[in-house]
């Protein structure tokens, strides 16, 4: 049997059992892009921040293949949420602005930037949930910033 259709101006000729075919071709090609998506999102990476310092963060940013990640209002002794990333190395580039209270001044705002040489006997790291510790401390003017990346099993509170 044959069935004429007008589609866009032009005349579309075929058979019922074409059309059976480009249906389940059209299936398949849907469930294989759904099954491809599943596993890429399956095999990301979660990480959450960790503060362990004195010092309240206001915003760490994770760079990583030039995207900015942020993790933003982080007080002290607490984690941010766990965020998807596509990869991780032990160490990475960061931004880390933190506040310091003060009591008869204006809090002060310092910021800190690491930028890693390069990732030469590193693992790049692209599936589980990950920690990165994050330890500040003053010194007169300047801040010093200590990450540490840790798998969620090794915490300890």
């Amino acid at each position: 049997m044959c069935d004429i259709r007008v589609c866009g101006g032009l005349f579309l000729v075929y058979h019922k059992k074409d059309m059976r075919k480009i249906l389940i071709l059209t299936f398949i090609l849907y469930y294989q892009i759904a099954i491809g998506q599943d596993i890429q999102m399956a095999d990301s990476i979660r990480v959450r921040i960790l503060n362990r310092g004195k010092h309240y963060i206001k915003e760490y940013i994770l760079t990583i293949d030039g995207n900015d990640y942020q993790y933003a209002d982080i007080g002290k002794k607490k984690t941010f949420k766990y965020q998807r990333l596509p990869y991780i190395w032990p160490s990475n580039r960061s931004k880390t602005t933190v506040i310091i209270k003060q009591m008869f001044n204006y809090d002060k705002w310092i910021t800190v930037g690491k930028l890693p040489i390069d990732h030469v006997g590193e693992e790049k790291l692209t599936s589980g949930f990950y920690t990165i510790e994050i330890r500040t401390k003053r010194n007169k003017d300047n801040l010093d910033v200590e990450e540490k990346l840790t798998e969620k099993n090794e915490i300890n509170y």
